[in-house]
């Protein structure tokens, strides 16, 4: 059994020393009281998992302790005992908080069994909010990595919109972490408990979506023998992700417009009144809309109703102030994944990443330190295990610094400016932004003046 404080409520002096006795020698460390204020007391003093309390204490009811325990310690558990107990107290127990309620009197070994699966459904449920949160991490933080000034705003633009239920129009190039933004919207926002469900909208032939996103009814074409739920249905109470929207076709679009602005679903084949549903659209694009809306590609009206807020994810080479920070992140991750000691990468291969261009953005980036982790046996990745497309990019002396110091002041730099051109060259705001002192960044601008003098005056 998993050991855990417990706090014994119970006037009853005889009763609730012989409790804690067969508590405390099953592990658990145990504390009592003989009144309601005794029992808040002991609240005071120490953090509880489990409060075992009797209905009747000398100067307040148990109902009335379990009241207080959940405005002060929401997150412990409590056990209602009584020697007077009918239907009507114990609804009223569990209506309030309590996980369980018996009456005296009882066997201790059905109280111990009751706690024990009570502190493993405990167990469980952290272990899955664990798991969850891990996850959710890694979501996040793959796609929605990096400092720079555009990768700010992004993450700020998400945790403003997560907190709304307004539909969001995710754009950026293929592989720029558009899908990871909507998942971590979703884990954000007050829908994170319920389902979050992908539809990538150019991967399925246009008489499947249709059928896939609202479903249909048993007889409405060749091969449905069954009734079939959609992804709306599915999506109900939480998140709907419609990646390539543009793709849809426009007969689609039109009743997708419906969907979005009744709130109301209909399965193909189906007689029956439309069902509501209640589900937060998250779309993305790798294509301009205004060119999609031109060539009749996408219903502008569509697009005004999808575009309540817009987030745009920059290309990784407009960002490579990014790329040493996403690396370190891929290197870890991967180190976990494929059980290998790789600490980093070595001077000239993070030149190498950061000479190329990454057409295929963020995910192109983590193939190929994936790539580079399956061939390196050391401690750090060399240039000879980056991809062929990155090698042909190798920059020539002078190009790129192949010193990591130079190359890491390059990049500061880079981005020092690119802050100062965001806040209008406020100098107190971009030095908050950055994190340093107003000092420190004006030392940091006094250091790339000198490095660029340097750079069109080199010493004879």
């Amino acid at each position: 059994m998993r050991q855990a404080q417990i706090l014994v409520v119970d006037d009853e002096a005889a009763f609730r020393d012989v409790l804690c006795e067969v508590l405390a020698k099953k592990g658990h460390t145990v504390r009592s009281g003989g009144t309601a204020a005794e029992a808040l007391l002991q609240l005071e003093k120490g953090n509880f998992d489990l409060m075992i309390c009797d209905l009747r204490l000398p100067d307040m009811s148990g109902l009335d302790l379990l009241r207080k325990c959940r405005e002060t310690t929401p997150q412990m558990h409590f056990i209602m005992i009584s020697a007077y107990g009918d239907i009507e107290t114990a609804v009223e127990a569990v209506k309030l908080g309590a996980d369980d309620y018996l009456t005296k009197p009882f066997l201790f070994d059905d109280i111990l069994l009751r706690i024990e699966r009570l502190l493993e459904h405990v167990t469980l449920q952290r272990n899955h909010e664990a798991l969850q949160e891990e996850l959710g991490a890694r979501y996040e933080s793959r796609g929605v990595v990096g400092q720079s000034p555009s990768m700010q705003q992004v993450r700020d633009l998400i945790h403003r919109v997560a907190a709304t239920n307004s539909n969001v129009l995710i754009l950026g190039e293929s592989g720029t972490g558009k899908e990871v933004v909507a998942r971590t919207i979703h884990r954000v926002s007050d829908r994170k408990d319920r389902r979050l469900v992908s539809v990538n909208c150019a991967a399925l032939p246009d008489t499947l979506l249709e059928s896939e996103l609202f479903g249909y009814t048993k007889g409405a074409f060749t091969g449905a023998s069954r009734d079939k739920e959609g992804f709306f249905n599915a999506a109900d109470g939480g998140t709907l992700f419609l990646d390539e929207i543009g793709a849809m076709p426009l007969p689609l679009q039109s009743k997708l417009l419906r969907a979005i602005e009744s709130k109301e679903i209909s399965p193909i084949g189906s007689s029956a009144l439309p069902t509501k549903v209640d589900v937060r659209i998250l779309s993305a694009t790798s294509v301009d809309p205004a060119e999609a809306i031109r060539s009749e590609r996408l219903m502008d009206a569509l697009y005004y109703r999808l575009n309540v807020v817009e987030i745009h994810l920059p290309p990784l080479r407009e960002r490579k102030q990014d790329v040493p920070m996403l690396v370190e992140h891929f290197v870890r991750q991967f180190s976990e994944e494929l059980k290998k000691r790789v600490s980093g990468v070595d001077e000239e291969a993070i030149a190498m990443l950061m000479a190329y261009d990454w057409p295929g953005n963020v995910r192109e980036l983590e193939n190929a330190i994936e790539r580079a982790m399956i061939l390196t046996d050391g401690e750090r990745i060399t240039a000879a295990a980056l991809p062929v497309s990155l090698q042909r990019s190798r920059p020539a002396h002078g190009e790129t610094p192949l010193n990591l110091r130079a190359m890491l002041d390059q990049c500061e730099s880079e981005h020092v400016a690119a802050v100062l051109a965001l806040t209008n060259d406020d100098k107190v705001k971009a030095a908050q932004m950055l994190g340093v002192s107003v000092s420190s960044l004006y030392r940091k601008l006094e250091k790339a003046k000198s490095a660029v003098a340097a750079a069109d005056h080199p010493a004879a």
